[in-house]
């Protein structure tokens, strides 16, 4: 199971550690970054990873003291390890958790209100949120309709940070040999064809694409069944799999194109994943899948077709004529900011001109020195 890689990582971890004189620790600490605070669900999370990792360890004495010491911030930062979970996050990552939370905070006073649990065990408090169940359902609608328009914000930031790529391939392109330009080419092409180069990427939510997340839990393959499944991925059991639990069963895909987790392909192509899945199977539209929706998907044709998923490094981004518009953008651009420089060097001239020679050389000088201004010398000849 995952969590067991994760378990020896945090062995080996905190066998690293615990000999570390306390000079050096504290001055490490010292050093260190202060941790930003976790909301009270995320706290919960960790805490449940806590109890799961001190078990799959076989409840050693020692090691259990010292996770057992570790506040959720402290065990969210020793999950930063080669290879393990990294909880380091771009502010755009942190949004999303944060919108994420508040999915799971929304999900979890909707599942109290139907099984009517009257106090949650795990201390979170939901006194602020209302008691009418369609106050409720619009709530969840509102924040689904938030996180979509920050993933189309996202989505439109990475399609333009792929025209500014090819935009400047093109641009570097111009500058070599005709040799030099098809050797330049070739590896281009070199390069794509790789990228293509990789195990089969199943449906996201087919069942083909389920049995490998299930197996890669470690779990017997012949016992595969799909309510079990779901209860699994369903980590904080509140009956519905949220945008981040959705998006942990889609890992193992995803992995198969992009093998860096911080880089924005593996981010782009994880959340059009998630988004195909959601689109499919979410029906009444507040970005969560719930049991029912989950077992009515099965019966979807897709589910046992397990068509190829053709992720970014087959899909264009952005078709051709949205290029052509970017690249002429990238044009108006360049000559605005270039008469903004000639304007600015001619101004400089004129004013030290003023400042240094009588009227009438003033005039020689501005005019011997003034930089070229587009459309200048045949607007003084008319």
């Amino acid at each position: 199971m995952r969590t067991f890689g994760l378990a020896l990582l945090l062995l080996a971890a905190l066998c690293t550690a615990l000999p570390v004189p306390k000079e050096k620790k504290a001055k490490k600490d010292h050093d260190a970054a202060p941790i930003k605070p976790m909301s009270e669900e995320r706290k919960v999370e960790y805490k449940r990873y806590l109890d799961e990792l001190i078990n799959e360890l076989g409840g050693d004495p020692e090691i259990k003291r010292e996770l057992e010491k570790m506040t959720p911030e402290e065990l969210s930062k020793l999950m930063q390890l080669p290879g393990g979970h990294k909880d380091e996050r771009t502010p755009e990552e942190e949004e999303w958790r944060d919108e994420v939370d508040e999915q799971r905070r929304l999900q979890r006073h909707r599942f109290d209100r139907e099984n009517e649990v009257d106090e949650r065990p795990d201390g979170l408090h939901m006194d602020n949120l209302p008691n009418d169940e369609k106050e409720i359902e619009r709530m969840m609608q509102e924040q689904n309709a938030r996180m979509e328009e920050s993933e189309r914000r996202r989505h439109r930031e990475f399609v333009d940070m792929e025209m500014q790529r090819e935009h400047e391939r093109r641009a570097n392109l111009k500058d070599l040999s005709e040799k030099d330009r098809l050797e330049a080419d070739e590896k281009h092409q070199a390069g794509i064809a790789k990228a293509r180069d990789h195990p089969k990427v199943h449906h996201p939510g087919s069942e083909q694409q389920l049995q490998e997340s299930w197996q890669n839990e470690g779990l017997d393959p012949d016992a595969f069944n799909v309510e079990t499944f779901f209860h699994l991925q369903d980590h904080n059991q509140d009956g519905q799999l949220d945008a981040g639990e959705i998006e942990g069963m889609l890992v193992s895909e995803v992995e198969k194109i992009h093998h860096d987790p911080a880089s924005a392909e593996y981010h782009e192509e994880l959340l059009r994943m998630r988004q195909h899945i959601v689109h499919e199977v979410d029906k009444n539209r507040d970005g969560m899948i719930s049991m029912a929706e989950y077992l009515e998907s099965t019966k979807l044709k897709s589910f046992a077709d397990d068509e190829s998923w053709k992720g970014l490094d087959y899909d264009d981004d952005y078709t051709d004529e949205e290029f052509d518009e970017y690249e002429k953008l990238m044009e108006e651009q360049r000559l605005q900011h270039q008469q903004q420089l000639q304007e600015g060097d001619h101004g400089e001239q004129v004013a030290g001109g003023q400042e240094h020679h009588e009227p009438i050389a003033d005039v020689n000088v501005g005019q011997e020195h003034q930089a070229p201004v587009p459309g200048h010398h045949e607007q003084q000849q008319q």
